[in-house]
This record gives structure tokens, C-alpha cells and sequence, in this order.
């Protein structure tokens, strides 16, 4: 991946500015590790820590001060669990609250005052208890609300205790809601008919919409997301061209997904040739999973993504394990020893300003004397929101009747109104230009029009 990387930055040094901008910005760097032990990438950020080159970083989440949380895939069996390890001790032993352990680790999931780690019972505030009525279930995922309410994803034999539920019946993949203040069923619901059957991957947005992830029989992925309000409602199901190893979603309802194949379709890249057959990409998908706002590979050739995060501000972060030993600088590696351990990697992304206006903008023969108004639309195609500092308008047979100044948030168009008013007979030509910090600015509109 290394090579790949400065091939990376030495094409995008010899691109114009307005070019290099037209993409995130990109970097990468790699922790060594040696056998399985615990890699500590203290520089990524107050709270960070890598995983081992044998356990796979899992999804990151960003603190409200900024500093890169990952979460390690491991549960202490009796009733401990770390939801950050930055206070690791580099000798074996992890500090939680306040004291130290170490010992057998087994996966779980965490989520505020929640756990849960395949077995039917469910951890929460320092008890342990049973929702399953007796029907064989195990649980793989838990997401949280401001309330302290828990969604937790599992798996369940016939016979589970739905409630409200989408899917009242069936077998294989369920979703439920427990109360944070009673650790009552608030929800439940089967999901095998939506085609899930091997459901590991939840995000729940601030909205509280619900979204999961698959990969299929055939290996690609499958999307879901699920409304907030009850009785819920399928809002989307994607069926996708690639495989998904991980997801997350940020406050505009915009999807992150991280996969590890090459195939994946390019749009505003910063690396758009995959290093290899398995080189890690992101995949940024609109709010209604129609579009995709920006993709890119990492350049990498024997990847294994699997966690990914993203910050109010747009900045993405991915991780996951190098194992093709370029990284180091000793491929092949043939001794044997250690020393060819798997490398876990972080890469970066920015945040993508971007816009869209049409070139131009038509009235027609319109009747001197009259006035026809227009829309022109200018949409956010970025992955955060732009500033519009303002819009002018050239031509005297036209007037400018608002300019979308201010705020533009992610996949969201503002009408600008032009009005066109010919005086005379004959052809007349204007311009409107727009400014913002898009990395499409000045976007400039040729409007014309005839008066008859």
C-alpha cells in the first residue's frame, strides 16, 4: 500500500488546485505488529488505539472533543467490558474502571451501560437478564439512544417475542428495543424476509433511523435502512455491486461503507485503480442511497477493512489489516519469525465541498413586456455542508430575485429565481455567477432567452 500511496501524492502534486480539491484529501499510516500483540497508535488522537494484527480494528467513533475512539472486538466474561481501550497499560493488562485485568477475551458489543457478546443474556447497568422467553437467541449488536434505550441485533429460533414488529414471525435475524429505565421489550422484530441471513452491521442515526448491513449469498452487499417512527417502515433496501465489511453514518443520513474488493465503482476518487484484488475502498452513498457522493481505494493489494468512523466535519477514518507486507519494506518476508506479522492500518479522508449548477439556463420566446420566472438549481453535492457567499447576475434583460446565500446542507438544492423581462424583440444573453467555498466556485450560468 505504501508505494501505492506515494505514486498517490505525487500524481495529485502535479494536478492544478482546483483539481486536487475536486477530491477528499487522502493519507495513511501503518502500525506494526508483531504475532497478535496490541498495537497503540498514539498519535491518531487522544483516545486511540489500534487493534493487534491478527484481531481487525473494529468501527471507530469520533468523541465530542474530537480525539478517534476504536473499538476492540473483545468482552471480559464476567461482566466487564472496555467501550475504549486508551488506557491501556502495554503490558498485558487493560485499565477499567479503575482497575486492572487480564485473561480469556471473547467478542462482544458495547453501548453506553450495555453489552452483549453472543450469548442469550444481555448485560446492562451491572445485571444480567434474559428477554428471549426461552427461544434459543444470540445477539451480535447493540446501538444506543440520548434516552439510553438499547437496539440490539441478534439471532433467534421460531417463537421470539415480537412486538410492533415488521416481520411478526419467522427464523434468523432479529432487532430489538429494550428500555435503558427498565430493561423492558419496547420492540422487536424478525428480518429474514428482507433477505438477511448472516446480519452483523448496525448504525442508528440521530434521527433514529435504523440502517443494516450484509453481504448476500453472491457476496455483495445488502443496505437497509429502517425508519425511526413505529410501526416501521422500510425507507430503502439496496442491493449492491460490491461486498460491505463495514458501515457508519453521519448527521445528514449520509452512508459510509468500507469494502475490501476491487470492483467497486469510482466517483470523485482520490485513488481510483485498486492496488490489488482486495485493496480496501470507501464508499460514500446520499441520504437516499441514489447517488454515490465521493469513492475511493486506498491503494493497498491485500487488505482487510473493518471498521470505519466520521466526524461532524466530514473527515473519515478507516482501519483494518495490510497483510501483503509492502508496508514495511520486507516483501517477500521469508524468515518466518514475527517479523512478518500483519500490519493494521488508518487511513484519512477530508471532507468533499462540492457543488452542481447547470451551464445554462433557457427562457424561450417569451412576449416583450412580460415577465417569466425560472428556477436554477444549485444542489450540494459534497459530503458537508458548503457556503454560498453569494450569487451576481450580468444582463439587463434579467433580474436576480433571490442568491441562496448562507448554509447549503449535503444533497440539498436551492432554486435560484431568475426572472427574464425582454423590453425589445430579439435575442439577449446574461450570466449568473455563484460563489461559495465549493471547490466548484465560481460556478457561472449562461441564461438567454428572445423576446417576441
Amino acid at each position: 500500500m505504501k508505494s501505492s500511496l506515494w505514486v498517490s501524492i505525487l500524481l495529485l502534486a502535479a494536478m492544478p488546485a482546483s483539481a486536487q480539491n475536486k477530491v477528499p484529501s487522502y493519507s495513511v499510516k501503518f502500525d506494526l505488529g508483531y504475532g497478535c500483540n496490541f498495537i497503540y497508535g498514539n498519535d491518531d488522537g487522544p483516545d486511540i488505539v489500534g487493534q493487534s494484527s491478527c484481531d481487525s480494528p473494529s468501527p471507530a467513533y469520533f468523541t465530542p472533543s474530537g480525539g478517534l475512539v476504536w473499538m476492540g472486538p473483545t468482552f471480559y466474561p464476567y461482566g466487564y467490558a472496555m467501550t475504549t481501550r486508551s488506557n491501556n497499560n502495554n503490558d498485558g493488562t487493560y485499565t477499567l474502571d479503575g482497575a486492572d485485568f487480564s485473561g480469556p477475551i471473547v467478542p462482544y458489543s458495547v453501548a453506553g451501560n450495555w453489552v452483549v457478546g453472543g450469548a442469550t443474556y444481555i448485560y446492562h447497568s451491572g445485571t444480567f437478564f434474559d428477554p428471549t422467553g426461552g427461544v434459543k437467541t444470540g445477539w451480535v449488536k447493540v446501538v444506543t439512544n440520548p434516552r439510553g434505550d438499547a437496539f440490539v441485533l441478534g439471532y433467534a429460533d421460531a417463537g421470539f417475542p415480537t412486538k410492533k414488529a415488521l416481520q411478526p414471525t419467522g427464523k434468523g435475524p432479529v432487532l430489538a428495543e429494550f428500555s435503558g429505565a427498565n430493561q423492558s421489550l419496547l420492540y422487536a422484530t424478525y428480518l429474514n424476509a428482507l433477505g438477511f441471513n448472516n446480519l452483523r452491521m448496525m448504525v442508528r442515526d440521530k434521527g433514529g433511523n435504523i440502517y443494516l448491513a450484509q453481504n448476500g449469498a453472491n457476496g455483495l452487499g445488502i443496505l437497509v435502512k429502517l425508519s425511526a417512527s413505529l410501526p416501521q417502515k422500510v425507507l430503502y433496501k439496496k442491493n449492491l455491486a460490491y461486498p460491505i465489511s463495514a458501515l457508519a453514518v453521519d448527521a445528514y443520513q449520509q452512508v459510509y461503507l468500507v469494502s475490501g474488493a476491487s470492483g467497486v465503482p469510482m466517483v470523485n476518487a482520490a485513488i481510483a485503480t485498486p492496488g490489488g484484488p482486495s485493496d480496501t475502498s470507501i464508499v460514500v452513498l446520499s441520504p437516499k442511497a441514489d447517488r454515490i457522493v465521493y469513492s475511493s481505494y486506498l491503494g493497498g493489494n491485500t487488505d482487510i477493512p473493518s471498521g470505519v468512523g466520521v466526524d461532524a466535519n466530514g473527515n473519515v477514518v478507516l482501519g483494518g489489516i495490510e497483510s501483503d507486507y509492502v508496508w514495511d519494506g520486507r516483501y517477500p518476508c521469508t524468515d518466518g519469525t514475527a517479523n512478518c506479522s500483519e500490519g493494521t492500518y488508518f487511513a484519512n479522508f477530508g471532507p468533499l465541498l462540492r457543488s452542481h449548477a447547470p451551464a445554462s439556463l433557457n427562457f424561450g420566446k417569451r412576449t416583450v413586456g412580460t415577465t417569466t420566472v425560472l428556477a436554477l438549481p444549485l444542489k450540494n453535492t459534497g459530503n458537508i455542508p458548503i457556503s454560498v457567499a453569494g450569487t451576481t447576475l450580468a444582463g439587463s434583460a434579467f433580474t436576480l430575485l433571490n442568491t441562496c446565500a448562507g448554509a447549503l446542507n449535503p444533497d440539498v438544492t436551492c432554486a435560484l429565481k431568475v426572472a427574464f423581462h425582454p423590453t425589445s424583440t430579439g435575442a439577449v444573453t446574461g450570466s449568473v455567477v455563484i460563489s461559495s467555498n465549493s471547490a466548484d466556485s465560481p460556478q457561472a450560468v449562461k441564461v438567454s432567452g428572445i423576446g417576441k
